[in-house]
């Protein structure tokens, strides 16, 4: 029998899983009941996995096993990259003139660890919302960047790092939420312009359908929730279109 006790909400998936101690309790319960979740559901989990979020392991029915950076992992080299920084700003006060490049030096460091994982998340095929969000952190990052004589050279190489991963992101297939997220620019631009309405409505109803079978999506930039409440208020907006043009 399906537990429900052992349900948490985890960040990482930004949905309810099961939570085990162990991969091999994992493992177990796999065993005796993926038949009992396969009639419940419709799918039942093949495989393990450790979860960093919730320390502890939940089970997927993804067959695939890709070598990406979790959303936990990124937000912890983010947090790691910002108190060294702090700390290097810290210590450049006592440690006199000698080591003033020592913060640019250190973030341009930073950003070749982003690039990185950029890097190996295109080549996985990893999400392409994801993927492009990462992009537009690091260029905004390397753009506002001051940087000495001695470091502009390392500073344009990563510039042209930067288009080349984001030329290749380009190329990739939109996944479920970026599809979502096309659609929703295609209607604010429809509402913002002052299109016809019936048409914004069917294309609002049908990215409402799209999102509501994204069952067990993985969503990287936003929850289900809050796209659901995007394109509800632009419904509203579409309301409000109408009833100015009747008026």
């Amino acid at each position: 029998m399906k537990p429900t006790k052992s349900r948490i909400f985890c960040r990482e998936a930004q949905r309810s899983k099961m939570l085990f101690e162990s991969q091999k309790k994992a493992e177990n319960f796999m065993q005796y009941n993926s038949k009992e979740i396969l009639s419940e559901s419709g799918y039942a989990p093949v495989r393990s996995y450790h979860c960093i979020a919730c320390a502890g392991w939940h089970l997927t029915s993804r067959r695939e096993e890709l070598d990406l950076p979790s959303k936990t992992e990124l937000v912890l080299e983010a947090y790691k990259e910002v108190t060294d920084e702090k700390d290097k700003a810290k210590g450049l006060c006592t440690n006199g003139r000698q080591e003033k490049d020592t913060p640019s030096a250190n973030a341009l460091q930073g950003l070749r660890k982003k690039i990185e994982l950029i890097r190996r998340s295109l080549k996985n095929k990893g999400s392409k919302t994801i993927i492009t969000k990462l992009i537009e952190e690091a260029s905004k990052s390397l753009e506002n960047l001051e940087v000495t004589t001695q470091l502009k050279k390392s500073k344009r190489e990563l510039e042209v790092h930067l288009s080349r991963l984001e030329s290749r992101a380009m190329l990739l297939p939109d996944d479920e939420e970026a599809g979502i997220l096309t659609q929703i620019r295609v209607i604010e631009r429809l509402l913002d312009n002052k299109g016809n309405r019936i048409l914004i409505r069917n294309l609002i109803y049908e990215a409402l359908r799209g999102l509501r079978n994204m069952d067990g999506a993985m969503l990287q930039q936003y929850s289900k929730k809050a796209l659901e409440e995007m394109l509800k208020n632009l419904a509203l907006r579409c309301d409000q279109l109408h009833n100015n043009t009747s008026g």
